[in-house]
Order: structure tokens, then C-alpha cells, then sequence
């Protein structure tokens, strides 16, 4: 199928100790090009003490032009999860592009329900979006996020040479 396993490592004698979490060194081979594996996203927020914050993955990338997906699961419901997602595909001129994308939505409570509702969204695409009446108090965690997924070892490997996360 042109998809094959490998691991970094020269022997296997260990695979068994450890659960498969453990073993980040595992890439995908697709088509000749290595794919850097999906993984939980550490992130630190915009506190003035940041704090890690861990974006669960949700689901990796099926390979290209799929999307890959994680979320950051605090809130009272999972529609207010800020989430990440990144997608990689093949242009038609041959060269990659690869897309991340970080939406944090902010909630409130419906007064006359008391039901936790979505309220408006900031949004990283490598462009900042910032609404009007996105609360202040969430605008730091927001830059932050982006700060660091931009520097995170996976949105590099995959930026580079635009590849998905699978």
C-alpha cells in the first residue's frame, strides 16, 4: 500500500515493557517520505505563572489531505474545548502545504436556561482573528497556545516539509 512502520530504534527487545505511547520514535513511510507521528500537544498557557496545558489527540491524520485533531478538554462542555487541528496535502505543482489551525472559543451561561452556551471564537490560521467582544481574561491563554504550537517538535516536523501527522 506504500505505508510502512519503523522504528528509530536498531532492536525490539524492549517494545514489550513499554506501552506503545512510550515509543515517540515510530514514523509512517508514505510513498518514501517519513510522516512525523500524531502525539498528545503540551502547551503552556498565558497565566503570568504559565502552566502546561495538554491538548489530548483526538484523532491523527489518515494521511494526506485528512485532517489530524486535538483538544484541550476543560470546560464544562465539549463544545467549548479549544481545539487544534493540522492537515497536510500535496499541491498540484508537486510541492506540500501543510495547515494548523488553533480555535478557542470562549462560553457563557444563558441566564434564562443556567445552560453553558458557545459564545464567540479567537482563532490562530498563522493569521490572528479577534472578535470584538472575545473576554480579555482568555486573550493571553490564546497567544500563548499559538506561541508554543508553533514551537512544538511536531508542527515543525510537519511544517517543514508538510507533511500529516498520522
Amino acid at each position: 500500500m506504500g505505508c510502512e512502520a519503523s522504528e528509530d530504534s536498531s532492536s525490539n527487545e524492549l517494545e514489550g515493557d513499554f506501552p506503545s505511547w512510550v515509543l515517540q520514535s515510530l514514523t509512517l513511510n508514505l510513498h518514501g517520505e517519513t510522516m512525523p507521528q500524531a502525539v498528545d500537544l503540551i502547551l503552556k498557557n498565558g497565566a503570568a505563572t504559565p502552566v502546561d496545558k495538554t491538548f489530548t489527540l483526538l484523532t491523527p491524520a489518515a494521511g494526506d489531505q485528512s485532517v489530524a485533531e486535538w483538544a484541550l478538554k476543560e470546560g464544562l462542555i465539549s463544545s467549548v474545548f479549544p481545539r487544534i487541528t493540522a492537515s497536510a496535502r500535496k499541491t498540484t505543482s508537486g510541492s506540500r502545504k501543510s495547515t494548523w489551525k488553533l480555535r478557542v472559543p470562549a462560553s457563557f451561561v444563558d441566564a434564562s436556561t443556567s445552560l453553558t452556551k458557545v459564545g464567540s471564537s479567537m482563532e490562530l490560521n498563522i493569521e490572528m482573528s479577534v472578535p470584538v467582544d472575545y473576554p480579555e481574561n482568555l486573550k493571553n491563554d490564546v497567544v500563548a497556545y499559538a506561541k508554543n504550537l508553533v514551537a512544538h517538535a511536531l508542527y515543525q516536523a510537519s511544517s517543514r516539509d508538510g507533511l500529516p501527522c498520522t
